[in-house]
């Protein structure tokens, strides 16, 4: 159970140490005029070993709908991707001024870290 906690711990420091709590994302690899329209509220993991979730909300700070795709890559101790995590890219639309909340369900066992990545649906 100790273990645990310090797992929840470094999951909060990472997610207070990133420009959006949670996002840790180049132009590269994430839709950077969504993440910047976007509020990560409460997240929290739950559950230990393969039952871990992975809670939160997004909160559409603009003042339009937004409609996007977002995946969560995962990391293991030494800041390396987890191998054969799930990438697959999920819908959702979060009306303006409003929020949504979101499950990840299960985490990777081997996951200490994680970062959302986001795609616009319109610019595809």
């Amino acid at each position: 159970m100790k273990n645990f906690w310090i797992i929840v711990a470094a999951l909060v420091l990472l997610v207070s140490a990133c420009r959006t709590p949670g996002v840790q994302a180049d132009a590269g690899d994430t839709d950077l005029t969504i993440e910047s329209k976007l509020e990560l509220i409460d997240p929290r993991a739950t559950g230990s070993g393969n039952t871990r979730t992975l809670d939160f909300a997004l909160r559409n700070t603009s003042s339009k709908r937004l409609e996007f795709t977002y995946t969560v890559d995962w990391f293991d101790a030494q800041g390396r991707p987890v191998p054969l995590s799930s990438t697959a890219w999920h819908v959702l639309g979060i009306d303006r001024q409003d929020s949504a909340p979101v499950r990840i369900d299960p985490m990777p066992k081997e996951a200490v870290s994680w970062r959302l990545r986001f795609r616009s649906i319109h610019s595809r």
